[in-house]
């Protein structure tokens, strides 16, 4: 492996170490969904993936984020943001 390669190796390891040590502490800005809905037990991981398979008001583009083909994190911060756009969306059509 070549310098650079390894340098960039090396930079992923930390990352990923202090993400991890971030969430486990309880800072993460993003959860897996069993991480959520655990946090969270209002929510449940079906109504969670409920969400997500029907993309409900845009819940995807503005709480998902994909890592490959697989992996799904959801943004805490903008989950209560879309929970607030949903509620006043509500109250201008009532």
């Amino acid at each position: 492996m070549n310098q650079i390669g390894k340098s960039q190796l090396e930079n992923t390891n930390i990352f990923v170490q202090e993400s991890i040590k971030k969430h486990l502490e309880g800072e993460s800005p993003y959860l897996t969904i069993r991480d959520f809905a655990m946090k969270y037990s209002a929510w449940t991981e079906s109504s969670i993936r409920w969400l997500i398979y029907n993309n409900t008001s845009n819940f995807n583009e503005i709480v998902v984020r994909r890592i490959g083909k697989s992996k799904i994190l959801l943004s805490v911060s903008s989950f209560w943001n879309w929970i607030e756009m949903q509620n006043q969306k509500s109250d201008l059509s009532a």
